[in-house]
């Protein structure tokens, strides 16, 4: 796991991303808000890496009247698929 600030807020979404964004009910807000603050970056292989914002960032987003608590809550559980400067894809992580 890194913490470092690669990704940015031009992160351009692939044809797919959009798609699989579409076909999952994710919000625009919430990709972007990955896409600008996450803080947790998985490698993924490939030159890919997952980006997801934690519950203590998003918590002080919220808490700092930056977004609000039902976009914190539709960002807990999302992942972004980044490669380069390209979201590649999206999903909602799987409670258990």
């Amino acid at each position: 796991m890194q913490n470092t600030p690669q990704h940015t807020t031009a992160a351009k979404m692939s044809k797919h991303a959009t798609r699989r964004a579409q076909q999952r009910g994710v919000k625009h807000d919430a990709i972007e808000i990955i896409s600008s603050h996450g803080d947790i970056e998985i490698d993924a292989g490939s030159g890919c890496y997952k980006l997801k914002a934690s519950k203590d960032l998003l918590d002080g987003l919220v808490k700092t009247e930056d977004i609000s608590r039902q976009l914190a809550e539709a960002c807990k559980r999302l992942t972004l698929v980044v490669s380069g400067q390209s979201i590649v894809t999206c999903y909602r992580a799987k409670l258990h």
